[in-house]
């Protein structure tokens, strides 16, 4: 039977992959983005594009390299969700389901103090496991770093024409692969609580990033930090028992890239 999902950030990276495999899939999906007309801050709006839905699927994303706006952010879009849900049921009656897109290990003290982004999003998952209306409906899908955020890594820190990037070591996937399991926990009927997910290789993401630039040709260069023995450059970054590891390499991926 199909459903009816909303996708929120819809129009990202994620957002836009799960929601053309839900639609492919036959499903209803209400694409929950500011280009959309609906933004998740906007509480009233929110409730209304989540009515009816059998399951909400948070694609959300708030780029910062602090974590005070994006704290800001996550925490209070969880709660306009959970807010929204409270009271809804679903055609036969059943709790909408939520699931979320997140990363892995941003609950780690250790790991998170590093990076703002990632207290911003394990806030974000605390506020739906916290709320009393979503007990064993919320199903967190964790996954590593993509390979398409190699070209804003480039973006993110720059001394005039020379991108900074971290030397953080990871086991990073294709954002499809990620979208794929996203929407299979869409589509389950008895989500796990938790999902984690990586790719194939261990890899250095600044040495990934410089590969990129060759082809995107974004910086004049690229400088690497080293990371030396911090949770960003010791393996923190990567899970010790991934539930699902996918297949592309960084090697198959580059190849796929149009090149400047």
């Amino acid at each position: 039977m199909p459903q009816r999902i909303a996708v929120l950030g819809a129009g990202g990276v994620m957002g836009n992959l799960v929601r053309a495999r839900l639609e492919d899939a036959g499903h209803q999906v209400v694409p929950v983005s500011r280009a959309d007309g609906v933004d998740v801050l906007d509480a009233r709006a929110l409730r209304q594009a989540l009515e009816g839905a059998d399951v909400v699927v948070d694609c959300l994303n708030r780029p910062s390299l602090t974590a005070g706006p994006a704290v800001r952010f996550f925490r209070a879009a969880a709660e306009n969700v959970v807010a929204a849900l409270g009271d809804e049921t679903t055609r036969d009656g059943a709790l909408p389901r939520i699931v979320c897109v997140s990363i892995v290990n941003c609950w780690e003290p250790r790991v998170n103090r590093w990076l703002g982004y990632y207290q911003a999003k394990s806030i974000q998952e605390q506020v739906y496991r916290d709320a009393p209306s979503a007990a064993g409906r919320v199903s967190i899908v964790r996954t590593t770093q993509w390979y398409e955020l190699l070209p804003a890594f480039l973006e993110q820190i720059r001394l005039g024409p020379v991108a900074v990037v971290p030397g953080m070591v990871s086991r990073p996937l294709a954002a499809a692969e990620a979208a794929d399991v996203v929407a299979e926990q869409a589509l389950s009927t008895v989500p796990p609580p938790t999902v984690e997910v990586c790719g194939p290789e261990r890899i250095d993401l600044a040495r990934a990033a410089s590969r990129v630039n060759a082809g995107t040709r974004q910086a004049a260069r690229v400088l690497r930090v080293p990371m030396g023995r911090t949770p960003l450059g010791d393996g923190s970054l990567i899970p010790t028992a991934p539930d699902v590891v996918a297949t592309m390499t960084f090697e198959q991926w580059l190849a796929e890239q149009p090149v400047s």
